[in-house]
Formats: C-alpha cells, structure tokens, sequence
C-alpha cells in the first residue's frame, strides 16, 4: 500500500507544472516576443500536461483494474467460505441430532441397568 501511496505522490508532482513568464529587453518588438514566447510556453504546458494526464489516466485505470482483479479474487474466496460454513452447519445439525439420539439411548441403557439392579437386588 506504501509501494502505490509513494507512486501516486511522484505521479502528482509530474502533474504540477510551473510556467515561466517570457520577458524581451528588446525595444518595440519586445512585447510582441513576450507574447509569442508566452503562447509557446503555454501551449507547451498545455501539451506537457496533457501528456501527463495520460500517464496518470493510464496509471489509475491500471490500479482500478488490479483492484477489481482482487475484488473478484476474493468474492470468490467469500463465496467458497460460504459454501463451507453452510456444509458445517449442515454437519453441525446431523451431529447434535445424533447427540440427541445417543442421549436418549444412555438415559433409556441406565434406565433399564437401574431396573435390572433393582430386579438383582430383589433375586438375591
């Protein structure tokens, strides 16, 4: 997470341009250079910034698609973990229905282990 925060920090400062302002020291034409020069470095920055929009453009599409790569990845895993948390739940009834069944054996064994000792103890 580190790796991608450092990533897009450095794409960020790509993305920040700073544009120089033209001076001319040469009279009459001076301000006419000053513009020419001022509309080249705009249309430079335009174009440098464009280029950078597409680097970012292309970077976030590629961090969006990883991270829908990893959403599908674990909705799978989620629903394979659902899948077996219903199996052990199913497990899980079938045993305490069991259970169930084999207290009600014991108690009915020790029921009629009481009543043999009681006839036993009637015999002797």
């Amino acid at each position: 997470m580190e790796t991608q925060k450092t990533h897009f920090q450095a794409l960020q400062r790509q993305v920040i341009t700073d544009q120089v302002q033209a001076t001319s020291a040469v009279p009459i034409l001076g301000p006419w250079i000053v513009r020419v020069r001022n509309s080249w470095n705009t249309l430079l920055a335009k174009w440098r910034l464009a280029r950078r929009q597409d680097q970012v453009n292309s970077t976030l599409v590629d961090e969006i698609w990883q991270q829908a790569i990893r959403v599908d990845q674990e909705a799978e895993i989620v629903a394979h973990l659902d899948k077996e948390l219903a199996t052990s739940r199913r497990e899980s009834a079938v045993l305490s229905a069991q259970n169930h069944q084999m207290q009600k054996r014991i108690h009915a064994l020790e029921a009629r282990i009481a009543e043999l000792e009681k006839q036993i103890g009637r015999a002797s």
